[in-house]
């Protein structure tokens, strides 16, 4: 990821991911995103749960919660993902939230220029 886009937008998404919670429309794209890249990968997640969640770690919880074997591979596929990160299920959550972020931003940094 950090290849991809200069130092000065890459401190950008930095900025966003460390005050994620207090970046309101960062937030709620990124939320929204995950449930539809969820719901494409046939993990439903109920927007009400979503919303609900007030700091990484119920994020966190509430994604490994949704999870499933069957489903698994489809979704890093749907989130450009490789493989291996499943083997770490303590970093898969917030692996698969950080690349999602990253696909929100480079879509809204993209959009404004």
């Amino acid at each position: 990821m950090n290849n991809q886009i200069s130092s000065r937008e890459n401190e950008q998404f930095r900025h966003l991911m460390d005050h994620f919670w207090s970046e309101d429309v960062f937030r709620n794209k990124t939320l929204a995103q995950i449930e539809k890249d969820f719901a494409v990968g046939g993990i439903l997640i109920q927007r009400g749960l979503i919303q609900k969640c007030s700091n990484q770690k119920d994020l966190e919880a509430l994604i490994i919660q949704s999870i499933n074997e069957k489903y698994i591979d489809s979704l890093l596929y749907i989130v450009d993902l490789k493989e291996f990160v499943k083997t770490k299920p303590e970093k898969l959550a917030f692996t698969i939230i950080t690349r999602i972020a990253f696909k929100v931003f480079l879509r809204t940094h993209f959009d404004s220029k």
